[in-house]
């Protein structure tokens, strides 16, 4: 999948013989689900499991669509994974004078933006 935050791109790929998922952004790679089940029959279907749980977070409002719009584009529907209120880590809500103001962080790793490997991005959202 194209991801929309560099020009690198986000990739998936799966070792066939262990059934491991992977995730590469930019020049860093991580396993994508568990490396290690309690049954080795388990790895076989990570990509499965990948899936369900990414449809369980999209379902329970761990991540959720949102208006995507280019400046040059029209708009987009897109799933969003910057953290809701359901991770109370990475993001972060208060009200005053009746404004809501909800913020969260993502980090984006890859050593095309920083010396660090990465950076962080912020979503404010206000309503």
């Amino acid at each position: 999948t194209k991801d929309i935050y560099n020009d690198g791109g986000k990739v998936f790929f799966m070792n066939t013989v262990t059934g491991q998922v992977f995730v590469q952004v930019g020049d860093i790679c991580r396993p994508a689900t568990p490396s290690k089940a309690e049954d080795a029959n388990d790895c076989r279907d990570s990509l499965l499991r990948w899936f369900e749980e990414h449809a369980n977070r999209l379902a329970i409002g761990y991540y959720y669509v949102q208006e995507y719009r280019p400046s040059q584009y029209p708009s987009i529907r897109m799933i969003s994974q910057f953290p809701t209120e359901l991770d109370p880590v990475h993001c972060s809500r208060a009200v005053t004078n009746g404004v809501e103001v909800v913020a969260s962080s993502l980090f984006v790793p890859g050593k095309q933006f920083s010396m660090a490997g990465g950076i962080f991005l912020y979503f404010i959202r206000m309503r």
